[in-house]
């Protein structure tokens, strides 16, 4: 090579995905692939550690620009946005998301006369914030849409004119690229459906008003809620919203005040200014990862569309409950993840902060509607047996728990640290993290060497729970000697860890619970504060 002849790396060959595969796997020491490196979404998606050119082949959306059909890369060439500072909810009429909510007062049919009058929402918030999923967001927005159509129709509207009255609402979840997929699904699919129908290239456009979820947010270690938001807004804007709201990190606690308001609006300034993110253009445009996504979900909540469709369209599907059931079963197993700290919320369910002081309330009771302001209270008569969604956040169950155990004078544990710091730590802190998330207070030490200091400490510690930390390898000597004397104090016993050849022993001698990885942290500690009166 001459000093000046172009640089190359032909010198290192190109390791094909067999060969990556083979290396992986190698560092992985036996442990199966597909359990460690392939993450399994609540949208039934499985996500790949490493995506290749190969894995757009055959997707049909790539080749257009922005502003050009089917609309995956945006409606426009460029990516402003308004930055909205009200409710998070799209403004227009919105009969079924009223319905499914709870609140339309008024008989469905005259609802529906108001659509080829005013301004239409599709709100899918609801579905968010009670615990779907993305496919199904997506899914029950196209449904709702295309019902919406017929009606207007049927009342005399014609699709062209009907369509670019429609707003579509999303709240962006905790997932930063499913966040960014799902707008640019969303509009790919309306496109083709309004086109099937015969729309024009304007009435195609999606318009997107994106608001951040209420799901994710947290009473507990509140200023979490910024970068939550911050995040959400972030996957909003990539995605190429139309209009977004940033929900003030307090707003599940109180009414926002003019600090909270100000870090809301700031978010969106700092994306735009700073950032200069309304300069480019669909920055997910030609990732592997981000195109693979984005087929994925259209193709998912296409085949829950159809469904739908095939059910008679969103009214007789709302009324056979098939949108309600499917959310409130991703929302438990979402629920469940959160229980069993395999879906983190940091501040909430792991890295509890317990020496946390709570924000001060103000005079005005928090909103609770999820960002749907209906003045009215329930449904009309003519549509009481139609199923309803209410919003919940994913950390209530623990908000619950943490205020009845850190109110109450029976929320000492004490670790029962045995044998030098190795020895012991591991089980210390994981069982530190373990208890905090539940408001019990921790009482730590630096261990101890024999059972009789181990036990005289922790009868004298005020403590109502004990937890013993070592190793399985050490409990079966200090398990039988150690838990009887705790037990004749009245103490709950824990063992940190699942020592599985001695459990029933374990039990026989006096424990009471086991704390490991696979527990069900919610469960476990309720149990608990059950069994010592507390709930």
């Amino acid at each position: 090579m001459t000093k000046n002849s172009p640089l190359t790396l032909e010198e290192f060959p190109v390791p094909s995905y067999a060969d990556w595969k083979a290396e992986a796997e190698a560092t992985l020491k036996g442990a199966p692939f597909e359990k460690k490196l392939i993450t399994r979404t609540f949208e039934g998606l499985d996500i790949q550690p490493i995506y290749r050119k190969e894995d757009l082949e055959g997707l049909q959306h790539l080749g257009s620009l922005p502003g050009q059909a089917p609309y995956v890369r945006g409606t426009k060439t460029s990516n402003q946005w308004g930055m909205d500072r009200e409710c998070p909810g799209a403004s227009g009429a919105d009969p079924l998301g009223r319905l499914v909510r709870g609140t339309l007062d008024t008989p469905l049919e005259a609802a529906f006369d108001e659509l080829a009058k005013a301004e239409i929402a599709v709100n899918t918030r609801i579905y968010n914030s009670a615990g779907g999923n993305a496919v199904q967001e997506l899914a029950f927005a196209l449904a709702t849409g295309v019902e919406y159509f017929r009606q207007a129709e049927k009342r005399g509207a014609k699709l062209d004119a009907v369509a670019p009255k429609m707003t579509f609402g999303f709240a962006m979840g905790s997932d930063f690229f499913i966040g960014i997929a799902k707008l640019r699904a969303a509009r790919l699919l309306w496109s083709r459906i309004v086109a099937a129908c015969g729309g024009n290239a304007e009435s195609q456009k999606m318009h997107i008003h994106a608001s951040t979820s209420l799901w994710s947010k947290s009473k507990l270690d509140p200023y979490v809620n910024m970068l939550r938001a911050t995040t959400e807004a972030f996957s909003a804007v990539a995605g190429g919203c139309d209009s977004l709201v940033v929900s003030p990190f307090d707003d599940v606690v109180r009414t926002p005040d003019d600090f909270s308001k100000r870090i809301a609006r700031n978010t969106q300034y700092i994306l735009a200014e700073e950032c200069h993110f309304d300069h480019v253009v669909d920055p997910g445009g030609g990732s592997y990862y981000v195109e693979t996504l984005t087929a994925q979900l259209a193709n998912a909540a296409w085949a829950i569309f159809q469904q739908i469709e095939k059910a008679g369209g969103m009214v007789k599907a709302l009324e056979a409950g098939i949108p309600q059931q499917q959310v409130k079963a991703v929302a438990a197993k979402k629920a469940e993840a959160v229980a069993q700290r395999r879906l983190s919320l940091i501040g909430v369910n792991v890295y509890a902060n317990a020496t946390e002081k709570p924000l001060e309330p103000s005079k005005e009771a928090p909103c609770k509607c999820g960002g749907h302001h209906d003045e009215s209270k329930g449904n009309h008569p003519s549509l009481a047996s139609i199923e309803t969604l209410q919003p919940v956040r994913g950390a209530e169950p623990f908000e619950k728990l943490r205020a009845a155990v850190s109110g109450s004078d029976k929320k000492k544990v004490f670790l029962a640290n045995m044998g030098p710091l190795r020895q012991h730590k591991p089980r210390a802190d994981f069982s530190t993290g373990f208890f905090q998330a539940g408001g019990y207070e921790v009482l730590e030490n630096r261990g101890f060497q024999t059972v009789d200091e181990a036990a005289a400490a922790a009868t004298g510690s005020g403590a109502s729970v004990v937890v013993v930390c070592s190793t399985d390898d050490t409990y079966p000597e200090i398990v039988p000697a150690l838990v009887p004397k705790l037990k004749a104090a009245g103490l709950f016993v824990v063992v940190a860890g699942y020592p599985a050849e001695q459990i029933d022993a374990f039990k026989a001698v006096g424990v009471d619970a086991f704390i490991h990885i696979r527990s069900n942290c919610f469960q476990v500690l309720s149990g608990i504060a059950t069994q010592l009166g507390i709930l």
